[in-house]
């Protein structure tokens, strides 16, 4: 069994331009991406009290597009927000679809010790060309 996953975060957001946030509480050390990077981060299991909190940038104002955040069936994930969301699952990925607004919203993903997990795989932002 694997004791962490290397997990790529790729910032999409080609039209809305906006810094993604990535704090991982191993390294105690936050990323800010900009739209069209990414940065690759050891993710251990959460009895190493180990996660990954994942957000947008609020500024400047409203985000006018919904964005879609696509991270795989394996990772454990809280998405807190005021207002409403959907989530769907399609074979071995989530999609969490955000509507255009105000970005406040955060994501904590976790890695549990209950399953084999891929050794790497991507979370992803981007914007919803289908709205």
């Amino acid at each position: 069994m694997k004791k962490a996953a290397r997990i790529r975060f790729e910032n999409n957001l080609l039209i809305e331009k906006r810094d993604m946030n990535v704090y991982h509480r191993g390294s105690r050390g936050t990323h800010f991406i900009s739209h069209g990077s990414s940065v690759e981060i050891p993710l251990r299991t959460v009895e190493e009290n180990d996660y990954i909190n994942l957000s947008v940038a609020v500024g400047p104002g409203f985000m006018e597009r919904s964005s879609i955040v696509d991270l795989p069936s394996w990772l454990d994930y809280e998405f807190r927000s005021e207002r409403h969301f959907s989530a769907a699952q399609s074979g071995d990925r989530i999609l969490l679809k955000i509507p255009a607004g105000l970005p406040e919203w955060k994501l904590k993903l976790t890695l549990s010790t209950s399953q084999d997990k891929p050794s790497k795989d991507r979370v992803t932002i981007s914007d919803d060309f289908d709205e």
